[in-house]
């Protein structure tokens, strides 16, 4: 079993993405659920607050819980378009191919 952690802070995404990013309080527990339901990992912690998002999940399967994560902030990112594609769209930092960005 492996703690996989995926997020977003002030060093790899500008304020504006990680606003979108944020996951509040009352979203919490829905957001764990959604990324338990992937069934890559069996269990999910997320912290958020003003200058990071993280997602810390613990699986037997640290790729595809990688993967659960980095979708999860995909899909809360996928509001932003297509047009707004950079450096920090992706929760890796690392520029996806072009036109997949809200994917």
């Amino acid at each position: 079993m492996s703690i996989v952690a995926v997020g977003l802070n002030h060093k790899s995404a500008p304020v504006e993405i990680r606003e979108r990013a944020a996951v509040s309080r009352e979203e919490k527990q829905d957001a764990c659920a959604a990324l338990l339901d992937r069934k890559a990992a069996t269990e999910v912690v997320v912290l958020s607050t003003c200058n990071r998002t993280e997602i810390f999940l613990y699986a037997e399967d640290p790729d595809a819980a990688e993967a659960a994560g980095r979708l999860f902030f995909e899909e809360r990112l996928a509001c932003l378009g297509r047009a707004t594609c950079s450096r920090s769209c992706t929760p890796s930092g690392a520029r996806p191919p072009r036109g997949t960005c809200s994917r």
